[in-house]
């Protein structure tokens, strides 16, 4: 069907002037933004409900002149055996890409929502808070993506520590989906209508719901950075990472960023600018509390051995622990020359 827009159109053109207005402007058929049942009632200055029935009326029309037509016919068999193949639903941003490539460049948005009306032959679920708007075939479909997305979704929660791969995606995945005796094909295009998954901005799978896969403040892009880093970095370097991957469009500043960083305890100041995660073993606290905690950790220690240990926490000089060795209401040596923190 390769002339969608004229054929439409024609459909068009046997109503008369208000519905056609109607059915042009609730489905943007006029290459502009559908617009809502009060905005076109708003321009006629009638009600809300009273342009829903002329659209009732206008479609019920053009369903009777649908029955008739072979090309249009064909297009939505073509739509029907497509949604099928994808087990009976399919995320209508992906049906839109995938008509317009098989039924011709033509089958855009508009036209297919305007042709799923009036034929009345496929479901449809509007977008919501957990879902993208989708098309189906069948209502049992619709029960079988659920049933698997609430199940994928409390199978990873357990494995929150470990961010999803790809690799480790699909090994998780295959073992949910051959519960539900479902092709792999099928059970991915099923999770696609939901909201609850979601790719980091580095490629890894989880809920979006957890920081690390889809951050929402700086706090957050933060961490992930220093997550996939994997070791301590400079709060300008975090920064500029952050501006690399946001997908927003606001510029990220790099004094934002300090500031966060300070005011969140996972975040552990390592060196001179420099933040470590509490989640890579960085203890908060002074460079004498953090000495302090070794010893009695560990017991009485030569300085020697002290030094490395701190070195792991902080990136202090040989010279400063040494001085902060030095203060005698807080450390003490034993006999062996050996250092161990005072109660004070």
């Amino acid at each position: 069907m390769s002339k969608i827009k004229s054929v439409i159109k024609d459909l068009l053109s046997n109503l008369d002037g208000r519905k056609k207005e109607v059915l042009t402007g609730r489905f943007g058929l006029d290459g502009k933004r559908p617009m809502t049942l009060q905005k076109i009632g708003d321009k006629y200055g009638v009600t809300r409900e009273r342009i829903r029935q002329i659209e009732s009326l206008a479609l019920s029309e053009v369903r009777a002149d649908l029955k008739d037509n072979f090309e249009v016919k064909e297009a939505l068999d073509k739509v029907e055996d497509y949604i099928n193949n994808k087990g009976g639903l399919v995320h209508e941003e992906m049906l839109v890409n995938d008509m317009a490539k098989i039924l011709s460049p033509e089958a855009d948005k508009s036209s297919l929502s305007f042709l799923r009306e009036a034929s009345g032959r496929f479901g449809y679920q509007n977008e919501t808070e957990d879902f993208h708007s989708f098309w189906y075939t069948e209502k049992d479909s619709t029960k079988k993506a659920k049933e698997l997305i609430n199940k994928f979704a409390t199978f990873i929660k357990s494995k929150r520590e470990d961010v999803v791969s790809r690799n480790k995606f699909d090994e998780l995945f295959a073992t949910v989906v051959k519960s539900h005796k479902l092709p792999d094909a099928i059970g991915i295009n099923y999770l696609a209508v939901s909201k609850k998954f979601c790719v980091s901005p580095y490629g890894d799978f989880g809920l979006s719901e957890w920081p690390e896969i889809k951050p929402a403040t700086i706090r957050d892009w933060s961490y992930l950075v220093l997550k996939k880093a994997n070791k301590p970095l400079h709060f300008e370097e975090i920064a500029q990472h952050i501006s690399k991957i946001h997908n927003k469009k606001d510029k990220v500043f790099t004094p934002t960023v300090h500031n966060e960083l300070i005011k969140d305890k996972r975040f552990v100041l390592v060196g001179r600018g420099v933040y470590g995660l509490t989640d890579f073993g960085y203890e908060q606290g002074t460079i004498k509390d953090l000495i302090k905690n070794i010893l009695k950790k560990k017991g009485p220690m030569e300085a020697e051995e002290i030094i490395p240990l701190v070195s792991q926490q902080r990136m202090f000089k040989k010279n400063t622990v040494m001085l902060h060795l030095q203060d005698k209401k807080s450390f003490g040596k034993d006999g062996s020359g050996k250092y161990f923190a005072t109660s004070a």
